[in-house]
């Protein structure tokens, strides 16, 4: 056998016995990378719909509150 084909047969088994961990540790690390995006979109959702209850709360609190009754201002204009 000569060196060549020696180094070509190497070559092949290192293809062989290392592309499938390696595809599979890039193919795990696609699919953390979706679920990451996928609870962080729906952490942000929640925040977001919390944000709106407490808007609307405190929006209809303010509506409740008593206004003040209007009155007659005097404005008197002095000179120096």
């Amino acid at each position: 056998m000569s060196r060549r084909s020696l180094f070509g047969f190497a070559a092949a088994a290192c293809v062989a016995c290392c592309a499938v961990p390696f595809l599979a540790a890039i193919g795990s690390i696609a699919a953390l990378g979706a679920i990451g995006t996928s609870a962080f979109g729906v952490a942000a959702a929640a925040v977001a719909a919390l944000a709106i209850v407490v808007l609307v709360i405190v929006r209809s609190r303010r509506k409740v509150r008593a206004q003040p009754k209007s009155q007659p201002v005097e404005l008197g204009v002095t000179r120096r």
